[in-house]
């Protein structure tokens, strides 16, 4: 067993992000931020990052341009994947994100697209409606929508966070704390590795590994992911597969009898698909797993075959790249912070991917964190008006994610994109005032 102490010279390299302090805000162009508590030194100044996905490495741009050295520990051989799966940034995402480093929203811009159009079509192939939702949202709300395959996405966002940083193979499969402080315990090939990260001293722990949080259940117990009774299926292919005459650049959503098509196509050269089912509209075959990837399409086929789009698309699909899994959420939780650790993204609140939310929630996750870490005055209150300031708004989201289209306001999309992080120093001083 190899233990890292105190000092963490184990796994601390010395890159420890030179950046100046002052938070100004990128976004709305802001600058007078010369408020003391903007520019005092961040109450720990190294973090421990459980998981390298979107949200653990959002994290470490957005703690590491506040000076502080946050190292990522992700259990897998690298950071990688997301075949089969695409995202969308929308403009609260790209907003937290540009708070941090306005180069990786712009990069994430060029690999993707954001200038698509949106269109509704019956099972039938009938257009209920279009419009350009993505030059929409830029022009009412300062950000576009982005469509970015997963695996770029995270390429990038690595791509930001300094090799040294990043460390691969690292399983953690047990939190534990006591009178001294917080052990993370990982698996390294052979290897035990323990890092002790001393009561409210340097360094944090954050957990960011997912809607199967180790980190949660060592701190809370086990909660499992909640079924939302249906499973989707998803593969990305090659856009010039598929010649359907209602496929352009753009996105297509069609909903009928507990079934949904989604496609988004012309993702540089790429076209990304997703069926889902319920398990009420086919009499409970939903919840099968297949057998083999063959047997995927075969039930899709089935599934679908009066959709005339959906079954040109399958028919053009190599059933080795399609996905399938249920559909899992889970209840934001009451407390994410114990002693000096804290939980980030899905881990603390897992939402079903109905609105698209869950990696833009993380960032803004990542963007309060980093800004209660450098502007309160000690560990505890930090995590505390962290948790205060993220726990309602992932309530509300994921209470929204639950309810049909039909039951979301004008004011909820408003408020959802809108966004700010300007509002952080806002809160800021009413905290000081109080």
């Amino acid at each position: 067993m190899l233990c890292a102490g105190a000092s963490a010279s184990l796994v601390f390299a010395s890159s420890c992000c030179s950046s100046p302090r002052c938070l100004v805000n990128r976004c709305s162009n802001k600058t007078s931020m010369d408020d003391a508590a903007c520019c005092s030194k961040s109450v720990v100044d190294r973090v421990v990052i459980v998981g390298g996905g979107l949200g653990g490495l959002s994290a470490a741009i957005q703690l590491r341009k506040r000076g502080i050295d946050a190292q990522i520990y992700e259990k897998n051989e690298s950071i990688s994947g997301g075949e089969g799966t695409l995202i969308s940034l929308f403009p609260n995402g790209c907003r937290a994100l540009n708070d941090a480093d306005p180069s990786v929203v712009q990069k994430l811009r060029a690999a993707g697209v954001a200038n698509m159009k949106s269109s509704v079509l019956t099972p039938e192939g009938n257009k209920i409606g279009e419009w350009s939702l993505s030059r929409h949202m830029e022009e009412t709300y300062g950000q576009p929508m982005v469509a970015i395959l997963w695996r770029n996405a995270l390429n990038i966002l690595s791509e930001a966070v300094p090799k040294d940083c990043k460390h691969t193979n690292f399983e953690c499969y047990d939190i534990t704390q006591d009178e001294d402080g917080t052990c993370v315990h990982f698996k390294k090939e052979s290897e035990t590795i323990v890092i002790k990260c001393r009561d409210m001293q340097a360094p944090l722990v954050i957990g960011a590994d997912g809607i199967h949080s180790v980190v949660r259940s060592s701190l809370f117990g086990p909660i499992k992911p909640r079924d939302n009774g249906r499973t989707m299926w998803r593969a990305v292919i090659e856009s010039n597969l598929c010649t359907h005459k209602l496929l352009d650049t753009g996105t297509i959503a069609t909903t009928a009898n507990g079934r949904t098509l989604f496609v988004v196509n012309g993702v540089h050269g790429k076209l990304y698909w997703a069926f889902s089912l319920t398990d009420e509209s086919s009499d409970g075959r939903a919840k099968l797993r297949s057998k083999s990837p063959l047997e995927m399409k075969e039930r899709l086929l089935e599934e679908f075959k009066d959709w005339e789009l959906a079954t040109h698309i399958l028919q053009a699909t190599d059933p080795n790249l399609i996905l399938e899994r249920r559909v899992l959420d889970m209840p934001v939780l009451h407390q994410w912070t114990k002693g000096n650790c804290t939980l980030l993204g899905d881990a603390a609140h897992a939402v079903t991917p109905a609105l698209g939310q869950g990696a833009n929630l993380a960032f803004e996750d990542g963007c309060e964190l980093a800004f209660q870490l450098s502007s309160s005055p000690d560990l505890r209150t930090a995590l505390g008006r962290y948790e205060d300031g993220r726990r309602a708004r992932a309530i509300r989201v994921a209470e929204q994610s639950q309810s049909s289209v039909g039951n979301r306001s004008q004011d909820f999309y408003d408020w959802l994109y809108t966004y700010n992080p300007s509002d952080l120093h806002e809160r800021m001083i009413s905290h000081h005032l109080s």
